[in-house]
């Protein structure tokens, strides 16, 4: 069905699209496009796409979004739709359409007549003739990750063409399951990245607001010893500060409160009588028990006592309130009354919590990056003085061993010297390094890692003060890319040698036919002719015999790497 030149294409584009993804040198859209015109072109199909499929998280249901796409925009706007969404990918989401059978039952889908097959969904207005279709899943551990669909070959699709495209296929699988696998690396080491510099700043305000709370209320404690002999001042004082305070005169049990202790308690009534029994009308129930232990401890002890407490307010509001209270004498050092101030702290005690709560929140998706991303910290020299237990599971070194030491220690001699002067000179400045690294554990066991550094600066100079290093291993990633080199060489190997093996009986062919005597069939050097031509088609049989049994065997190779 197909030419050794159009499987001569076919090969060819499959081991420079790896060669592009692999080296760096093309875009992921360049590859897949130069793939799709490669497939349209060998198939002789007029259009076609290949792309990614995603479930949608809310209706559990697969869509597609192309990466190459070919263009068959029909009108204006159609036209539009390809210009504004090509780059970022077009979103398809209809699953009753042939395209959508293939996502759904995640199997090939072939259909040379579209218009009467029961899968197809039909076609928009003005679209291009849908004549025939060919929709390859793209599979990984048995779940579609992408698709490849391509239309209108002359002579209609079969199994065969699938077989034949199965290398093709195979290599659109590694590729975008590779391309997926390094986004998610890359999102997960800006995560990290971000909740860590997060949590600095957390802690950072933490620290902030708990000394802003201790100096606020010692602050009110000097405001009130300078102003207590002073009741206008006091005043004047409490409503600057939005302090309350209050006085309970012991012989008459008579209590005064400040406007702000009737403000914090929403009693607008100022005929309202505070005594010592309405008071504990207001504390909530679980803190009356102590404030009642504090209040008599200041009698007793003439002595101040500070409390934290909360009080309910007439419309059921909770305000957590802090008061300290001390006595007042006479010339006689006889107690007459107890002097304090009331603040409500409700809004500091608030942020607190937040900020408490925020804290252990990031803590905790701190300890679950750290579960399975590699850590360190260096200080400007290289000196490691912190790395997270994945490092040391890893390199098989305690954290003792690590710490005080450089990363000479596991060190696999694989890289150049330049290859770390590169990275210094990078991160010295002050930029963010990335690279993959190849080190080597304390067994002797080598592993790589894709390594994200990230220096941190000093507020002051703006240089480095130390160093942030994030890995994620990818020894499997490697190990699979180094046999994917193995199998491409030995690919353009077996071919080099096949090409030979074929020119002989095709040359042996070639030339007994120019031999065979036309005007008398059935002479007997003709007879030897035939003879020869069918030792040499069994010959060529055999050649691509051979062949095919190669592939498969390749084939083979790849399915059980997937798996594994």
């Amino acid at each position: 069905m197909f030419s050794s030149a159009e499987q001569y294409s076919l090969l060819k584009a499959i081991n420079q699209a790896q060669e592009h993804y692999i080296g760096g040198a093309k875009t992921e859209k360049e590859i897949f496009y130069y793939l799709l015109d490669t497939l349209l072109d060998i198939t002789q199909s007029e259009y076609g796409f290949i792309g990614r499929v995603f479930y949608h998280p809310e209706k559990q249901q697969p869509y597609l979004k192309t990466i190459a796409v070919t263009n068959i925009a029909w009108n204006d706007y159609t036209r539009q739709f390809y210009e504004q969404q090509e780059s970022e990918g077009m979103e398809f989401y209809n699953l009753k359409t042939l395209f959508g059978e293939v996502m759904v039952t995640q199997n090939v889908v072939i259909a040379n007549h579209p218009p009467t097959d029961p899968r197809a969904g039909g076609t928009p207005k003005g679209h291009p003739p849908l004549n025939a279709f060919l929709g390859i899943p793209l599979l990984i551990n048995q779940k579609i990750i992408g698709m490849i669909g391509i239309a209108n070959r002359p002579d209609g699709y079969s199994e065969e063409i699938v077989q034949f495209l199965t290398p093709f296929t195979n290599t659109c699988t590694v590729i975008i399951q590779s391309l997926t696998f390094q986004r998610e690396k890359e999102a997960e080491n800006n995560n990290y990245k971000e909740l860590y510099f997060k949590q600095q700043e957390l802690n950072e305000e933490l620290s902030a607001s708990e000394a802003e709370l201790r100096a606020t209320i010692e602050s009110y404690i000097e405001v009130l010893e300078k102003f207590r002999q002073s009741e206008q001042k006091l005043k004047e004082a409490s409503r600057i500060s939005k302090i309350g305070y209050w006085e309970w005169n012991v012989k008459t049990t008579d209590i005064f409160w400040s406007d702000e202790v009737y403000e914090i308690l929403k009693i607008r009534d100022k005929s309202f009588k505070p005594t010592i029994e309405n008071f504990f009308q207001f504390v909530h129930p679980e803190d009356a028990p102590m404030l009642q232990q504090n209040l008599d401890r200041t009698q007793s002890e003439n002595q101040i006592v500070a409390s934290e407490y909360r009080m309910i307010d007439i419309e059921g509001g909770v305000h957590y309130i802090f008061t300290e209270g001390y006595s007042v004498k006479n010339d006689n050092e006889e107690v007459i009354s107890f002097f304090g101030v009331l603040k409500d702290i409700t809004k500091e005690k608030q942020a607190i919590e937040e900020i408490r709560y925020k804290s252990k929140t990031l803590q905790d998706f701190r300890t679950a990056l750290d579960s399975s991303t590699i850590l360190a910290i260096t200080d400007k020299k290289g000196i490691i003085v912190e790395v997270n237990n994945a490092f040391c599971i890893i390199s098989g070194y305690s954290k003792e061993e690590l710490l005080g030491n450089s990363h000479q220690i596991i060190n696999s001699g694989y890289h150049d010297k330049e290859f770390f002067a590169r990275m210094w000179r990078q991160i010295s400045k002050g930029k963010i390094w990335k690279g993959e690294v190849k080190n080597k554990a304390k067994n002797g066991r080598y592993y790589w890692v894709d390594t994200t550094i990230v220096p941190i600066l000093d507020d002051t100079t703006g240089k480095p003060e130390q160093y942030l290093a994030i890995r994620i291993e990818i020894t499997r990633r490697k190990q699979a890319e180094e046999l994917l080199n193995q199998q491409n060489q030995q690919f353009r190997n077996y071919a080099f040698i096949t090409s030979h093996e074929l020119r002989k009986p095709l040359a042996n062919i070639l030339g007994l036919i120019s031999l065979f005597n036309e005007e008398d069939p059935t002479d007997g050097f003709n007879l030897e002719i035939i003879k020869n031509l069918y030792i040499s088609a069994q010959e060529l049989d055999g050649v691509i015999h051979k062949m095919n049994k190669a592939l498969e065997q390749q084939n083979d190779q790849e399915q059980l790497w997937d798996t594994t």
